[in-house]
Parts: C-alpha cells; structure tokens; sequence
C-alpha cells in the first residue's frame, strides 16, 4: 500500500463511527475476539486483521508514520453537540493541518430528532422543511468553523444511511411511524453538493454504499446494522463505512 501524507487522524460525530454497537454486534454473534476498537474510525486508524485480513495493511497506522489519533465521536451526537462539544479542542493542531484527516458523521441524530418532534405537528411538511434548512445551516456552520480552527486539513463529510432501505418503516416497534426518508436523501444531497467545489473536502457516500443492506438485506450476513437497533452500525457495518473512508481518502491522494 502506498504512503497517506497525514500527520493527524481526527474522528467527528456520532455512533456511525464509535466502538459501542460494532463490539456488542460481534459479541452476540459469538465472533468478538477481545478486542473493543472496532468502530469505523477505530478501524480506519488500525485494522483487525483477524477480523478482517481483507483489509490488512490498509490503515492509517500502517500507511502514516507516527499518525497521532483522535476519536473525538460520541453516541447520540448532533452537529450541535459537535459544534459545542469538539471543536475548541481542535485549535492545538492548527499548526499540523497541512497533513490533518478529519472524518466527520453527523446530521443522522439530528434528522432522527426531526422525525420524533414530527409526530406532533399538525403540518409535518412545513415543520420538516424548516428544521431541515436550520440543520444545513448548522452544518455549514460546523464546517466553518472546522475550516478555520484547521485550516489545511483534508475532511470527509459521511453521508447519512438509511436502515429502511427507502422503505421509510422498521419492523417492530423499534421506531413507529414512517421515516421521512425524503429529507435523508436531501440531506445527503446537501453534502455532496457542500463538498463538489472545495478541494478540501469530500464526500464519503455511506447511504449509496448500505443499500440494500438494512431492511431488504437478504439475510443475517447481509444485514449491516446492528439487530436490536438498527439505527446503528453492526460490525460489518462499521467496517464497510471505513472501507468507503479509505475510497474517499485514495481519491484525495490520487489528487482527484
């Protein structure tokens, strides 16, 4: 595998990219091999070559020298939580952006939120409409200032997935009501169209990459969220968002 020219690895955002549901997805299915970092951005940085050889190799431990990382991802996060929460942290590496990598996952809270409050409004549409503009908004807001505490660094925006496969309905009852799965797909549209004009950031497209894989998967193997909530990243679903990472991160190094 070819060098990466990064100094700094800094995860962003919410549960797509933490270590709590990929590790309890492999210890129901009796797979765990101990090891508990095995989240996207866990993995990114350093592979489980036992659990997965295909990938061997092709890290960011392996591929930058003394990479120093920092997973800054939290469950439950908004782009407000990361906004407030993460972002005075980043300006002690202004210096290092030049060779900066931020992954950023955020905005799949804040639509989940949208369609909880949702059920209660008497003109979902117009409600929807509106809270999805302060989100972009939000976004943008984010972005900015990432851009201006790192100014340099290299970042890819993770398009939010959809577990319902573009039915818009879990099974059960683990969420009730139907997913407006339409302001997902505007979101996500929101994102490319944010990253399409700087050289600095790029799209990391999850939500293209997991279809077909949440409610109309084909079977168990196939199913790539985690069971009893399938809101969240299985194992394999962890492994598959790092594997469109390091798609997004060889288009930058190939200066595409």
């Amino acid at each position: 595998m070819d060098a990466l020219p990064f100094d700094v690895y800094i995860a962003l955002g919410d549960s797509m990219s933490i270590d709590k549901y990929p590790v309890r997805d492999l210890q129901n299915r009796g797979a765990s091999n101990g090891n508990e970092n095995v989240g996207a951005a866990s993995l990114l940085y350093c592979n489980d070559a036992e659990l997965y050889p295909e990938f061997d190799g092709n890290d960011l431990k392996r591929r930058c020298s003394s990479i120093e990382f920092l997973n800054f991802t939290e469950d439950g996060y908004t782009t407000e939580d990361v906004i407030e929460g993460d972002l005075d942290r980043l300006n002690q590496y202004r210096d290092k952006s030049e060779r900066c990598l931020v992954t950023l996952s955020a905005g799949g809270n804040d639509l989940l939120q949208l369609h909880l409050s949702g059920k209660t409004e008497a003109d979902r549409k117009a409600f929807f409409d509106r809270e999805l503009t302060e989100l972009q908004i939000r976004y943008d807001r984010l972005l900015s200032k990432c851009m201006q505490l790192l100014p340099s660094a290299i970042m890819i925006l993770t398009t939010v997935y959809d577990p319902t496969d573009g039915t818009g309905e879990f099974p059960g009852d683990v969420l009730t009501g139907e997913i407006p799965i339409e302001y997902i797909e505007r979101f996500n549209d929101f994102l490319r169209a944010t990253a399409r004009p700087s050289s600095r950031l790029h799209v990391a497209d999850v939500h293209h990459h997991f279809l077909g894989h949440g409610m109309k998967a084909k079977g168990v193997n196939d199913f790539w969220y985690w069971m009893p909530s399938p809101i969240e990243p299985g194992a394999r679903g962890a492994s598959e968002i790092r594997r469109v990472w390091l798609e997004s991160i060889a288009g930058v190094s190939h200066g595409a």
